[in-house]
């Protein structure tokens, strides 16, 4: 003890330090590396600021190059407009249009009959007239008589709606004039006639028909067939063929001549039957052709 404590005491005289070799060497180490470490983040920012320059002057260089083509190419384009270049590309591109508003009209879908029917045929549903009536020579001739009109009009009356009284109906004149005013556009007129051989006698008292007998619904044997349908606005014009069809026989209606056997379609005895054309004006029969 008395020689190490010796020699601690000769340490402190010489003033010499014992160097630790390991920790010297770690601290050069991290030394140098720490200075290579800078050296090349200096060297890798100088580098990238080298190619952040010159891709900027890529750039403008290249910007400057299109900019200088626009202003040409404008130049140019200002000075054939100036001359007029571009005035006969308008006037050629003008000229197509109109001519292929000339050549190529809109196409319009063809209407056929059966379109028409379809459309207008409703129309005769409302006009009929029993092979019965007072007023079949009348009615195929055309005079639509106001005995006739009101003769039509009690067709479409429901019979079973009708007032009896001792034998006889009573028949109120708004209840005819409803009908009416469905059929024809002309004003009611009040006035007596008869259906099928009954007449209805008008009694202003009452401001009603009586009638001599009970009234029956006279169901008509008449076939029609529509041939042709003209429209002009409001104007529709349906010509018809029709025929009295009997025990599946058809039959010239005011002449009564039979023709042939019914199959459904009235066109086979064209010839032989009776033509009419009905006028509509706004929907509401106005005439009636022969």
């Amino acid at each position: 003890m008395a020689k190490a404590k010796q020699i601690e005491t000769k340490e402190e005289h010489t003033g010499i330090k014992i160097i630790d070799e390991k920790k010297l060497k770690k601290e050069l180490q991290e030394y140098i590396d720490e200075q290579i470490s800078k050296t090349q983040l200096g060297e890798l920012e100088k580098a990238n600021k080298r190619l952040i320059r010159e891709k900027n002057k890529k750039i403008a260089s290249k910007n400057m190059i299109i900019i200088i083509l626009l202003v040409i190419i404008g130049g140019l384009v200002f000075l054939l407009y100036d001359d007029g270049y571009f005035d006969k590309f308008i006037k050629e591109e003008k000229k197509s249009k109109v001519e292929n508003k000339i050549t190529t009209p809109k196409k319009e879908k063809e209407v056929t009959l059966d379109d028409l029917k379809d459309k207008y045929g409703y129309l005769l549903d409302n006009i009929y007239i029993s092979d019965n009536s007072n007023y079949l020579e009348e009615y195929y001739n055309g005079e639509l008589t106001t005995e006739l009109k009101n003769s039509l009009a009690l067709n479409l009356v429901n019979f079973d709606k009708l007032e009896e009284d001792d034998d006889s109906n009573i028949i109120p004149s708004d209840l005819l004039e409803d009908t009416y005013k469905g059929i024809f556009n002309d004003k009611y007129e009040n006035k007596s006639f008869k259906y099928n051989d009954n007449k209805l006698k008008y009694v202003s008292k009452l401001d009603s028909y009586i009638t001599g007998d009970i009234l029956e619904k006279d169901d008509t044997n008449i076939k029609r067939e529509i041939t042709n349908i003209e429209v002009d606005k409001k104007i529709v014009k349906i010509t018809t063929i029709e025929g009295k069809v009997v025990d599946n026989k058809v039959f010239n209606i005011l002449e009564d001549k039979e023709l042939g056997d019914y199959n459904d379609n009235l066109g086979n005895y064209y010839d032989d039957l009776n033509k009419i054309t009905y006028i509509f004006n706004d929907k509401k029969l106005e005439s009636i052709e022969k």
